[in-house]
Order: structure tokens, then C-alpha cells, then sequence
């Protein structure tokens, strides 16, 4: 039996060296590649990760290729960082997100911060999701938040971007503020002024259906980036409001992938 089986491997394994080319989708992969893939009809799909997610790969080596939900674009390692092949930039110099629970699994990590009754906001299931509304505007809507302390260094500069998603909402206004001033329970929040905002009022009439970057679609505020004069705690607030979020057949708003970090 011995002397049957060994001849038989020793074949299969010129078998497998001489075919160094793997085809999938076609019967004639290139002679040049190593894996040689063919359709018309699917495409390849890397895997889809947010940048916090992306810093956390172990080890990561030269060439490496991922999707990053964030920025919405491949990135590529190249060795000592990761390149962005939509903007050409290096987005590893950033430094990592300092948001905890960015990604909203987590909802120890934030404070709520309750206003107006009529909206709540909730954290679950990977998103943090604000509800109600009055279903008419002259009852009063409702205004909630969440927030959490970060420590900043003066004279760096920050970007604060987040996913948000909504579907037929009617006079909602949803506000993003960075500032050193810690919040006060009962007290709205407004210091430091708007860095990113929507509303459905002065934003294009497409806004009340919206799933992307707040950036992207933010028509108010200061912009994503910021610098401060003083190192020490800032408060990143995330609050929303407004007469109808799901009073009428809205979704809502939902948030995920917080992500504040510094850009030097």
C-alpha cells in the first residue's frame, strides 16, 4: 500500500506546483497573477470597516487592502501607514478616535441629557436613535441629548464626523457642539457654537430623507474641524429635537460612528 500512496503524492504535488495561477471565474487565469479573478457581472467585496476598527488590525503588513465605512473609500497600507486612494492623503496620521463608544455599542460611555420632553434618545444595537416629536408645531417639540468628556491638547487640530441616517421627518433639527463648557441639566445646549447641523427647514428639501456623513450634508455650523486654545476636557454634545421625528410615520434619527481625532 505504501508504495502506491507515496507515488500518488509525490504527483499531486507537482500537480499543485505546476499550476501556480488560481482562476476564479475563468478556466485561464493569467499567467503573471497568482489569483486571476473574472465576471461581469459580480465584483470583488474587501472587507468594510470603520477607521477605529481598521487601527485595531494586528501587525498590519505592507499592501494590505480594506473599505473604509468612514471615509467611504479603499485604503491601502503601505508600510508604515494607510493611504486613501480617493483624497491621495495619508489618514493614519491622524491620531486614534478619542470619541469611547464611538461605534454605539456601548451606551455607558455617554451621557443623556434630556431638555424638552416629546423626543428621547436611545442607545441599542450599534446605533444611538432619537425618537418622538409633538405631531404638531404648535405644541412644542421636544429636545434631547448625549454627550461625553474628551481631553484635548491646545494648538492640535480635530475632525468630528458621524454617520446619521433619517427617513420622513418634519421640522427636526439635529446639532453637533464641542466645547469646554460641561453641560448643565435643564439648561439647552449651545457653547462653543454649531460645528455640524441639519434641519429640515433650511437644509434642501432632501434632507428629511438622509443617510451619509453629517459633514456631507451638515447646511450649518462651523465645520467638521476644530482647534482649541487650551489643552483640558471639552464636551462633545449630540442633540436633537424638533416636532416630528416618528410621531407621523418618521424613522427617526440614528447615529453611529462617532469619530473625533486629531489631524497632526
Amino acid at each position: 500500500m505504501k508504495k502506491k500512496f507515496l507515488p500518488v503524492l509525490f504527483f499531486s504535488f507537482l500537480t499543485i506546483q505546476s499550476f501556480a495561477q488560481v482562476g476564479i471565474g475563468t478556466n485561464t487565469p493569467n499567467t503573471s497573477s497568482i489569483l486571476d479573478l473574472s465576471s461581469t457581472n459580480k465584483a470583488l467585496l474587501l472587507p468594510r470597516m470603520t477607521t477605529q476598527q481598521r487601527d485595531l488590525i494586528p501587525n498590519p503588513v505592507a499592501g494590505m487592502e480594506i473599505f473604509n465605512t468612514i471615509t467611504t473609500c479603499i485604503e491601502i497600507y503601505r508600510g508604515a501607514s494607510w493611504y486613501n486612494l480617493c483624497s491621495g492623503t495619508t489618514p493614519s496620521t491622524n491620531g486614534p478616535n478619542l470619541v469611547q463608544g464611538g461605534d454605539m455599542s456601548d451606551a455607558s460611555k455617554w451621557t443623556n441629557y434630556p431638555i424638552y420632553a416629546g423626543v428621547t434618545a436611545s442607545i441599542s444595537g450599534g446605533v444611538a436613535k432619537w425618537t418622538g416629536g409633538e405631531a404638531t408645531p404648535s405644541a412644542g417639540g421636544g429636545h434631547y441629548g448625549i454627550y461625553q468628556a474628551i481631553t484635548v491638547e491646545a494648538g492640535k487640530n480635530y475632525e468630528i464626523d458621524m454617520h446619521v441616517k433619517g427617513a420622513n421627518i418634519n421640522n427636526v433639527w439635529f446639532e453637533v457642539y464641542i466645547s469646554a463648557t460641561a453641560p448643565t441639566n435643564g439648561i439647552e445646549y449651545n457653547f462653543g457654537g454649531k460645528r455640524l447641523s441639519l434641519n429640515t427647514w433650511d437644509c434642501a428639501s432632501t434632507n428629511k430623507t438622509f443617510d451619509a456623513q453629517l459633514s456631507s450634508i451638515s447646511c450649518a455650523g462651523n465645520g467638521k474641524n476644530i482647534t482649541f486654545a487650551s489643552s483640558g476636557t471639552v464636551y462633545l454634545m449630540i442633540r436633537c429635537g424638533g416636532d416630528d421625528l416618528t410621531t407621523t410615520g418618521g424613522t427617526g434619527v440614528s447615529v453611529d460612528d462617532v469619530d473625533f481625532h486629531s489631524t497632526n
